[in-house]
């Protein structure tokens, strides 16, 4: 299971929460509570799956702030296969933006 324990998404911390029997009980293996700030995750889900799920929930929170007309699932689901394959295929990249980001921010 990853833990991550929550995600800053504009001005919002966003607790992430992962639960048992989600896709039972509610036939989702994610769910994101944009009045409780809270994002559930199947926590029988695989590491792929948990990480893939909380992507897509972070894009639904985001549009949901910037607008919600756009916040329709064919929607989401687009720009999760973007980022997630972008990410993928770019981890390189991605940890070079990271580490200059994290240095900006200790020079501060």
């Amino acid at each position: 299971m990853i833990d991550i324990k929550k995600v800053k998404v504009f001005h919002k911390d966003i607790k992430i929460n992962y639960l048992s029997n989600l896709m039972a009980n509610r036939g989702k293996l994610g769910e994101c509570g944009y009045l409780l700030d809270e994002i559930d995750i199947s926590s029988e889900a695989t590491d792929n799956s948990q990480i893939s799920v909380l992507l897509h929930e972070i894009l639904h929170a985001s549009i949901e702030m910037l607008d919600p007309d756009l916040n329709e699932e064919k929607n989401i689901k687009l720009l999760e296969i973007i980022f997630a394959t972008l990410l993928r295929d770019n981890i390189e990249v991605f940890r070079t933006i990271l580490n200059i980001l994290e240095n900006e921010t200790e020079t501060r």
